[in-house]
C-alpha cells in the first residue's frame, strides 16, 4: 500500500522508433504536442483485460523548467476486489463497492526529459512514480497504442516515394550502478520482499476480501560490513526464490539521509554485480491518495528535481 507522503519514483530510458524500420524517427515534443488535444478531449485511453480494466492519460502538460513533459496516468480495474477500511481500535470494517462500469481506481505522475540521453540518440528519461498497474508491460502498449491511433505521418523513402509511418516507443529500466558499489557507499536500511497470491489464504473472505499481495520488511544490522552484506543478501535471494517471492528491494541511505532503493532480482544468481534500475523516494508534505484527479506539483517539482541531478550525474 501507500504512504500518504512518500512515494517511490522509478526510472525508465523511453527510446522512440518507428514504423516502419526505415522511417526517420520523430521529435519527442513534437508526438507530445499531437497527443495533447486528445487528452484535453479525454480520448487518450487504452481499454484492456477485454475492456474490463482501462489505462488514460488524465493530463499532459510541458514543464519547460525542467525541460521536460509530464502528466497524470489513471488506472480503473473492475476486476480488483472492493477496498475495505478497518477502524483500527474497534475492528469494525467497512466495504466500499464498486458501482457498475466502475473499477478500482490508483493514478501515477510522470515525467519524461525533452532532451536525449547523452550519446543515445532518440532516447529520453523518463520517471514514473510506482503504483499498482503502471509498470511497462502496461505503460508502454498504452502510449503505443495512442502513437498508432493519433501520430500518424508522411516520409519519403529511399525511392523518394511517400510512405505512412507512425511513432512508436520502446521502454527500459534506466542502469545506475551495482548493488554491490551501493552497498559499500551507503548503509542499508531495510529489506523488502513482496509476494503476490494466487492461491486462497487464512484472510480471504469470501466475496469480500482477497488478499493479493504480502510484504515483508526486514531490518539489518548496522555493526554488518559489506562483505557479510553480500553474502547475507545473496542467501536470501535463493530462500526467496524457493518461497516464490517475486521482489526483492533493497532500501539504502546515505550519510545525508536521502534514501534510494535498488530492485535485485530473486531469479538472477549473482545480482549483486548486476547494473539495477534505479528508484528513489521522494517525500511531500500535503497527503495524497492512491488516485488523484489531477497532476499534483509539488509531486512534479520531486520528480524534476531527480531529474536535473540525473542529467549532472550522466553528463560527468
Amino acid at each position: 500500500m501507500f504512504h500518504e507522503r512518500q512515494r517511490w519514483i522509478e526510472f525508465h530510458d523511453l527510446i522512440v522508433t518507428a514504423i516502419p524500420d526505415n522511417a526517420p524517427a520523430m521529435a519527442l515534443d513534437e508526438i507530445m504536442n499531437m497527443l495533447m488535444p486528445i487528452v484535453n478531449a479525454g480520448q487518450a485511453f487504452w481499454l484492456f483485460r477485454n475492456k474490463k480494466a482501462g489505462l488514460r492519460v488524465k493530463e499532459l502538460k510541458f514543464f519547460r523548467k525542467y525541460n521536460a513533459v509530464g502528466g497524470l496516468l489513471t488506472l480503473a480495474d473492475g476486476d480488483m476486489s472492493d477496498p475495505a477500511f478497518q477502524d483500527i481500535r474497534r475492528g469494525d470494517v467497512r466495504i466500499e463497492s464498486k458501482k457498475p462500469n466502475e473499477g478500482v481506481a490508483f493514478s501515477s505522475h510522470f515525467l519524461i526529459s525533452l532532451l536525449e540521453l547523452k550519446g543515445k540518440p532518440n532516447q529520453h528519461l523518463m520517471m514514473i512514480e510506482e503504483a499498482v498497474g503502471f509498470g511497462q508491460s502496461r505503460v508502454r502498449p498504452m502510449l503505443s497504442h495512442l502513437m498508432k491511433k493519433y501520430c500518424k505521418y508522411v516520409f519519403a523513402d529511399e525511392n523518394k516515394e511517400n510512405k505512412n509511418a507512425r511513432p512508436t516507443v520502446v521502454m527500459a529500466g534506466h542502469p545506475s550502478e551495482t548493488l554491490k558499489e551501493a552497498i559499500r557507499t551507503r548503509k542499508i536500511s531495510g529489506i523488502e520482499l513482496t509476494k503476490y497470491e494466487d492461491e486462497p489464504t487464512e484472510f480471504d473472505e469470501k466475496n469480500v476480501l482477497k488478499v493479493e499481495r504480502r510484504e515483508i520488511l526486514i531490518r539489518v544490522s548496522a555493526e554488518a560490513d559489506a562483505s557479510l552484506l553480500e553474502t547475507a543478501l545473496e542467501k536470501l535471494r535463493r530462500r526467496a526464490l524457493e518461497k516464490q517471492f517475486a521482489k526483492m528491494r533493497v532500501i539504502l541511505t546515505s550519510d545525508e539521509g536521502k534514501t534510494n532503493s535498488h530492485n535485485m532480482s530473486v531469479t538472477t544468481p549473482n545480482a549483486l554485480n548486476a547494473l539495477t534500475v534505479r528508484s528513489q523516494l521522494i517525500e511531500f508534505d500535503k497527503a495524497m491518495q492512491q488516485c488523484v484527479n489531477e497532476i499534483r506539483e509539488d509531486v512534479i517539482d520531486c520528480m524534476g528535481d531527480l531529474m536535473i541531478k540525473e542529467r549532472r550525474r550522466t553528463a560527468t
